[in-house]
């Protein structure tokens, strides 16, 4: 008899432990979702700036603005940077060309039924609950699929950027600048957007281990009832 309960509290024992480092996956996921956000966020809005030394570059500000538009003249995504010499005063002009609103409307919809369903994964595992381990298992495999599958858009309208805006970035063609307008420096990237594209597939990634962390947890652990 004795050796019986030994055995039921060391199995208690390893159940506990590997919930413990379920929760910690679950952690690190819901961490990763968080990051996803603000970088959505962040890279959502399309925002536009002008530093001149002189006001009466103020002209070459609204002629960069119209020429160099979002939306209207340059693919999205893109951060371009130009300065430009015009007539002995530099103009710094950025523009930070965000994500189609389609696209940022679904990442987050993924995005915010990920960190419900690990909320619901983390209940499940502090408070020993099957049903909610189970949820987060199917939840969480389920919504991995759509996160890589937001990575996969993300990326080809990268891609499609890339491709549209070459004329942009070389300022060639119908984006070559008036004869005034001195090119000193011109600057495309990118970095912010594959910023995403990085944590989409890495919350996914984190997603898929956790529901089999969970899953683990789940079958070592002997639940007396299925009661939430």
């Amino acid at each position: 008899k004795m050796r019986g309960e030994d055995k039921s509290k060391d199995e208690d024992s390893s159940a506990d432990e590997i919930g413990k480092k379920a929760g910690v996956y679950i952690i690190a996921t819901s961490v990763l979702l968080v990051l996803l956000l603000f970088s959505s966020v962040y890279s959502a809005r399309d925002v536009y700036q002008c530093e001149e030394n002189s006001s009466q570059s103020n002209d070459t500000c609204t002629y960069l603005r119209d020429k160099l538009n979002c939306r209207i003249k340059i693919a999205t995504p893109l951060y371009l940077h130009l300065k430009v010499d015009v007539k002995g005063a530099i103009v710094d002009y950025h523009a930070k060309c965000g994500w189609d609103a389609a696209l940022t409307e679904i990442r987050l919809a993924f995005l915010f039924l990920s960190l419900v369903v690990s909320y619901v994964g983390y209940s499940g595992v502090k408070d020993s609950q099957k049903k909610k381990a189970e949820i987060f298992m199917y939840g969480a495999m389920f919504l991995s699929m759509l996160l890589f599958l937001a990575a996969f858009f993300d990326m080809v309208q990268i891609l499609d950027s890339k491709d549209d805006n070459s004329s942009a970035c070389k300022s060639t063609g119908k984006y070559q600048l008036k004869k005034s307008a001195k090119l000193q420096d011109l600057d495309c990237n990118y970095y912010r957007y594959y910023a995403v594209v990085l944590f989409d597939v890495l919350a996914a990634v984190c997603l898929i281990l956790s529901a089999y962390q969970v899953n683990t947890w789940r079958q070592s652990l002997r639940f007396e009832s299925d009661d939430l």
